[in-house]
């Protein structure tokens, strides 16, 4: 069986589909990823097979969004200055550009793009002929792929966001977020979402009007390794608890450098001298910090999966990698959010009783202080995550997904 994995261009939204990757090609099946060149390399290290067809737009495709919405005034990163779409510069008005006189310049170019894009896809599925498409639920490419190879297509999700949400500021399907959606008239398999590989617990398990192929969250954050005095000593210092604050790049890209939190954080875990703080930023990020409180660690970027065992609690900026890592490690979770999908995810924790979740712009060091007070502190926290980590840990690993993924493909029930 030959199967096409796609997905946009963002490595949270692929990390998600690697381990079902893994467990068809060790059952024989072919697997192809359909993605951008960006995205190619993280393909490669998961063991897997790009096919780097699609540009690079997500960074630039995220801020232009974020910019009609600030026009539209339903931006959500209160206190932040816009970012401009094109060089993700601040602006200190939305007047600095001319959007309406940039989409006027870019139609050519863009029905260009949308042709190449059309004839690439359907070379792509009559050339390689998949007999299976799982798809991001975000992308618009692996439905219009089952669509012209006339095969079922398969989305999946890559954290606590469905296709039935009733919030538009959840919505992420394409049909609503890419403009370009109408111009392929979908019409077959693709038309709309029938199967949904949901990876997250029953808990916390969103809307969906397909049918749900239940999962358990594998999680995969990148290569990387265990840093050699954490493998030496897995436990914190006797008295203290230890948390993991981790921080990814993405957010700085597309919401500006005012995003980056983390001197909030630092500044925030400055007085917890009971909290032993793992930081895991890039190197460059690192290098924005200055001198870092004793209770304070700084590590290489490390995959976060090889962190948790040995924390208490994790702070993260309610990306999904991060919350849907943290669920299945049992852990409580603070999300200090900036976006919308963000904000939702921490919400949602919240509500379950698994963590909290703070607006990121909005919130001082005093406010990050007494949530992570609280999030070291409440036993109730503390059960809650751990009870929804052994609930992920009951469900069905992927590799029980492959008989059921086969029959689809072969049409029988």
């Amino acid at each position: 069986m030959r199967v096409l994995f796609t997905t946009v261009d963002w490595t949270g939204h692929l990390y998600p589909m690697v381990p079902l990757g893994w467990a068809l090609q060790a059952a024989g099946h072919q697997v192809r990823v359909l993605c951008s060149s960006g995205v190619a390399r993280a393909v490669e290290q998961a063991g897997l097979v790009p096919l780097p067809l699609l540009e690079n737009t997500g960074v630039v495709q995220a801020r232009m969004n974020n910019f009609v919405r600030a026009r539209e005034g339903l931006s959500r990163a209160g206190g932040l200055p816009p970012v401009h779409p094109l060089t993700g510069q601040p602006m200190a008005s939305l007047d600095e550009f001319d959007l309406d006189g940039f989409l006027r310049g870019a139609a050519a170019l863009n029905s260009r793009w949308l042709e190449r894009r059309r004839r690439l896809l359907g070379e792509l599925a009559t050339g390689w002929q998949p007999d299976l498409v799982v798809h991001d639920l975000a992308s618009l490419d692996g439905r219009i792929v089952a669509d012209r190879a006339g095969v079922p297509a398969v989305a999946h999700l890559w954290g606590l966001v469905a296709d039935a949400e009733t919030d538009d500021r959840m919505d992420y399907r394409p049909e609503r977020i890419d403009a370009d959606f109408a111009g392929f008239e979908l019409r077959g398999t693709g038309a709309e979402v029938r199967h949904l590989i949901d990876p997250t617990p029953d808990t916390l398990a969103p809307p969906t009007g397909a049918a749900r192929l239940a999962t358990r969250f594998v999680p995969y954050n990148g290569t990387g390794r265990l840093p050699e005095w954490l493998r030496r000593s897995p436990l914190p210092p006797t008295g203290r608890r230890r948390v993991c604050v981790v921080w990814g790049t993405s957010v700085t890209k597309v919401y500006g450098p005012g995003s980056f939190l983390v001197p909030r954080l630092v500044e925030a875990l400055r007085g917890l001298p009971d909290v032993e703080a793992l930081l895991a930023v890039t190197a460059e990020d690192a290098a924005r910090l200055g001198e870092l409180p004793e209770n304070v660690r700084l590590l290489e970027q490390t995959p976060l999966h090889l962190l948790l065992p040995s924390c208490h609690a994790v702070i993260h900026n309610g990306a999904a990698g991060s919350a849907m890592t943290a669920l299945a490690a049992g852990v409580p979770q603070l999300a200090v959010a900036v976006s919308d999908e963000q904000y939702g995810n921490g919400a949602r924790i919240a509500a379950a009783g698994a963590g909290l979740v703070l607006d990121g712009p909005g919130s001082t060091p005093q406010d990050l202080h007494e949530a992570v007070r609280r999030l070291v502190d409440s036993p109730e926290l503390a059960d809650t995550a751990d009870r929804i980590g052994r609930e992920n840990a009951a469900r069905p690993a992927p590799v029980t997904l492959v008989p059921r993924l086969e029959k689809l493909a072969a049409g029988t029930p």
